[in-house]
């Protein structure tokens, strides 16, 4: 059975994620990162030519006690089917420890997901108005989606990912936000189905103090919320440089740590600099890699997509760098 559709939302690019490159410049550098709330350590200067040591911002760390899933986006660019950007994606990292799944209305049937992921696990999101969810028209629907969800593979599941947009311009009702997530947590729990996981996916913006929003907004709570995700791009790209990676999953892995909650990295992207052959960006990669493996990320899926702004990783270092960090997961 495949849903209908029944908002308008489009996969969009939050005004954190343009890509405005602009040339080095110490005086953009210090209001910029001043803006972020980060010490100017916190960007890692990278030229074609020379390459500083990256210094980050003090973190919280832990030791590693289990195994990291790596994977991408299934981007459906082209007019591609779900089923080709999965064989596009395999054929460009190898066999994905896990696929991340958009829809801007409700969910494709199980019988289509598994028919183009196969055994892969997934991380999908799906929207529907908070109004509609709550008035119960949906809840055979729901019910017949989880009742379906494969039972021996792991599923994040995730009603309206990045919800802080919306609800800033008034398009989200942040108090129905929250009721229609434990509405569709309760339809979950009574199927009882252990490898569904529901997991509230926020940009890791949102946990910096400059954003000046608070996650507990968007929380409906620990007995609707079983994970985290958060999405985080390279902020240094405004600077023609690569953030150390550390400086924006460090609080997203310590919220999780506070909350008890595993946690994942929903989207991870940066732009590949002007001046960078790719070699930069696949440290980039291997850095952020390393990072989500010590904190004890669930999965980190890379957005390996062009939706106004061009992530995917043409170049050979980054496709090699994330394919070897793939294999390796």
């Amino acid at each position: 059975m495949v849903f209908e559709a029944l908002t308008r939302v489009q996969l969009r690019q939050p005004a954190h994620r343009q890509n405005t490159q602009w040339p080095p410049n110490r005086r953009r550098f210090v209001s910029l990162i001043t803006a972020l709330g980060l010490p100017l350590a916190a960007v890692t200067t990278v030229s074609a030519s020379t390459a500083s040591p990256a210094v980050g911002t003090e973190v919280t760390t832990t030791s590693p006690t289990q195994s990291t899933q790596f994977g991408t986006t299934l981007w459906q660019g082209g007019g591609a089917s779900l089923a080709q950007a999965m064989q596009r994606q395999v054929a460009a990292y190898g066999p994905l420890d896990m696929a991340r799944l958009f829809y801007p209305g409700m969910p494709a049937s199980w019988s289509s997901i598994t028919s183009a992921v196969g055994n892969t696990p997934v991380a999908v999101s799906f929207h529907a108005s908070p109004s509609t969810i709550l008035s119960g028209r949906l809840d055979g629907a729901f019910r017949t989606w989880f009742q379906q969800a494969p039972t021996t593979r792991r599923t994040w599941w995730t009603y309206w990912h990045e919800p802080e947009d919306d609800a800033a311009a008034g398009h989200l009702n942040l108090s129905q936000y929250r009721a229609a997530w434990s509405h569709l947590a309760n339809i979950e729990h009574k199927v009882g189905n252990p490898m569904l996981t529901s997991t509230l996916v926020l940009m890791t913006w949102t946990l910096n103090p400059y954003s000046h929003r608070n996650w507990q907004n968007y929380y409906a709570g620990s007995s609707a919320i079983d994970a985290l995700g958060f999405d985080g791009y390279n902020y240094g790209h405004k600077l023609n440089q690569y953030a150390d990676p550390s400086t924006f999953l460090n609080r997203a892995a310590d919220l999780a740590q506070k909350l008890n909650k595993p946690w994942g990295v929903a989207e991870l992207g940066s732009v590949k600099m002007g001046w960078d052959s790719g070699t930069a960006r696949a440290q980039w990669l291997k850095d952020a890699a390393a990072y989500a493996r010590l904190r004890n990320a669930r999965f980190v899926s890379y957005f390996d997509s062009n939706v106004g702004v061009d992530y995917r990783l043409h170049d050979t270092p980054s496709s090699t760098a994330w394919r070897s960090i793939v294999q390796s997961g």
